[in-house]
């Protein structure tokens, strides 16, 4: 797997029957690479899981990588999409800050407790030794993400006067 593998999120003005095609390839990718194992599998499989051609599964995804980085990018998201508004809320206090991080703290762990999300993080951890740069676009698609996030909380804080002489980068990893 490339590093150079850039994952491309779908457009924004992406027709529904692009989303419910994107959608429906996605969940056969997520079939095939927890019944398979990532490294194993193949497009052919996917394409048959996902009910499409494979011109169709090409005209969405270049490579499996993508399609895996999709698959990861998606779930993470899910977390987002339920908490959209503390990545930007303000932080004027401490219990401001507090409630945030609570909250962050929440949804991750319902995230992160999902089946699924828990059968791919399982696959990505068997495979991450067989599969060449798999380590890295999980890093990249999963916890640099949440990592730069919480970050911007707790700068937001920092900015505010309501966290003082801290190592953000530390106190983000904790």
């Amino acid at each position: 797997m490339s590093r150079e593998v850039a994952h491309r999120k779908p457009a924004r003005r992406e027709s529904e029957r692009a989303r419910r095609k994107r959608t429906q390839i996605r969940e056969g990718a997520l079939q095939v690479f927890l019944a398979d194992g990532f490294s194993t599998s193949s497009m052919d499989q996917v394409s048959a899981s996902a009910g499409v051609s494979k011109q169709t599964l090409y005209a969405y995804y270049r490579s499996k990588d993508e399609l895996l980085m999709d698959v990861i990018s998606t779930l993470i998201d899910a977390f987002d999409e339920r908490v959209p508004e503390l990545w930007n809320r303000p932080v004027t206090t401490r219990d401001e800050l507090r409630e945030s991080l609570v909250e962050i703290a929440v949804g991750m762990t319902t995230t992160i407790m999902n089946d699924e999300y828990l059968a791919l993080v399982r696959l990505i951890v068997g495979e991450m030794f067989s599969v060449p740069g798999l380590a890295e676009v999980w890093r990249r698609t999963g916890p640099a993400q949440l990592m730069e996030r919480i970050g911007g909380v707790l700068r937001r804080g920092q900015e505010a006067g309501v966290v003082r002489d801290v190592d953000l980068e530390l106190a983000t990893r904790m």
